[in-house]
């Protein structure tokens, strides 16, 4: 569908600070006109690769704080070129200018993002309990995050369940809670649970993808399944 060279030309052009509007429309009208000629399934395994590949590097991109510079600069042109290919004709036309105008926006929007995720924080977790919880409370406590959270997913629970029952027999997150201070393991744990979204976000399955995209911009949820984590791990050390 495009060239590297289209996306070196496209971000050269957007960097310019300057009146290019004529120019990316051209350009991204070229590749318009070879998109419509493909059949309709591969148009829309496209765009929803497409738009997966600009989600997943943004996020793990704010994960990891760092940006791959050749990355970066397909994923600023896949959201600038995504929106005119997805458009219909029965919606209204977005104008040049005004799609600069909302990549700029976008940029700008997640570059706050990755400075809000950053921000270092103390995050209470809830006394570990000195008895060992019945293997139900844990479902429980998966209800009641699905319901708190209003996580519309039918497979919510296994989902979240399996992220509790995976991580905690982590020998190495069993390890650190057992030996290391609460702020080491407390953000290990929580980094481990966010790798756990990013797997699932890339999941051929969309609603599960979707899932976890939803997943991933919510603080709570991610300290709510790291707390559980830790008060499992921590009462299973106490009981062996």
């Amino acid at each position: 569908m495009f060239t590297l060279s289209e996306v070196e030309a496209i971000n050269d052009l957007f960097n310019k600070k300057i009146n290019i509007s004529g120019e990316v429309t051209s350009m991204i009208g070229k590749i318009k006109n070879s998109f419509v000629k493909i059949e309709e399934e591969k148009r829309k395994l496209f765009l929803a690769e497409a738009n997966k590949f600009v989600k997943l590097f943004f996020y793990i991109s704010t994960v990891h704080n760092s940006w791959d510079e050749n990355l970066k600069k397909v994923a600023v042109f896949l959201e600038i070129l995504c929106p005119v290919l997805a458009d219909k004709a029965d919606e209204k036309t977005v104008t040049p200018e005004e799609l600069l105008e909302l990549v700029d926006f976008s940029t700008k929007k997640t570059m706050d993002e990755v400075e809000i995720c950053l921000k270092e924080e103390t995050v209470e977790f809830e006394k570990v309990p000195t008895e060992v919880a019945p293997p139900e409370k844990n479902y429980s406590f998966i209800d009641e995050l699905i319901e708190k959270f209003n996580l519309k997913y039918a497979n919510a629970a296994f989902e979240l369940s399996g992220i509790v029952d995976k991580l905690s027999t982590d020998n190495r997150l069993i390890t650190n809670i057992r030996d290391s201070s609460p702020s080491a393991y407390e953000s290990e744990t929580l980094e481990k649970v966010a790798e756990q979204f990013v797997i699932g976000m890339m999941s051929d399955d969309s609603e599960k993808s979707n899932f976890y995209a939803q997943l991933s911009s919510d603080k709570d949820v991610k300290k709510q399944l790291t707390s559980a984590i830790i008060r499992k791990i921590k009462a299973e050390l106490m009981a062996s």
